[in-house]
């Protein structure tokens, strides 16, 4: 059904590589952590465990990225399978300083190489109303059209973050500059 949709989303053969690659590199970062630990930020499940659960689940059960899965991550295929039922599960968070560390600085490094570049370059393009988006990411093509809901994406993610208050910029501003994140968050 969702075949149509594809070319709008940028599931194209010319953007093949780089969906692979970024595929590739989230199972990198998820697998080693989630061998060692139950849940991305503690001993309960947060909301990012269900958000990475609802983009992995369709991969841990798609046939061809399955079998990448459980070549190169079973554990995060174990991970995938075990949340699937994690509904009531009472637990502790980790400090702030193992939190955003491991897992969460290495797939902040993928959003401040991939998704957070793409978002800044759809806006500008969507904003010079522009009809093809072209971006290189780890040297590899992307291209579609711009795209207004990444627009709003990119738009909630600053909001959210300059509503925090001080003390929680500055704890993060280390680990967001080290991903490439903090100059697409803040805007400068």
């Amino acid at each position: 059904r969702q075949v149509p949709r594809m070319v709008i989303l940028g599931a194209t053969a010319e953007n093949k590589p780089l969906l692979d690659e970024s595929y590739l590199r989230i199972l990198a970062a998820f697998e080693p952590h989630v061998g060692m630990t139950k849940y991305l930020f503690g001993s309960r499940p947060s909301l990012a465990d269900f958000a990475w659960f609802g983009q992995l689940s369709e991969m841990a059960t798609d046939p061809t990225p399955m079998r990448i899965m459980r070549a190169r991550a079973p554990f995060t295929d174990h991970w995938v399978r075990r949340l699937d039922d994690a509904s009531g599960v009472e637990g502790e968070w980790y400090p702030r300083e193992q939190a955003l560390g491991g897992m969460a600085e290495a797939l902040l490094k993928i959003a401040g190489e991939l998704y957070l570049p793409f978002l800044v370059a759809n806006a500008e393009a969507f904003a010079k109303g522009v009809e093809r988006l072209e971006i290189n990411v780890w040297r590899l093509p992307y291209a579609l059209a711009p795209f207004k809901y990444q627009v709003k994406c990119l738009q909630q993610l600053r909001d959210k973050f300059s509503a925090l208050d001080a003390e929680s910029r500055a704890a993060l501003r280390p680990v967001l500059e080290r991903t490439g994140c903090w100059q697409h968050l803040t805007g400068s």
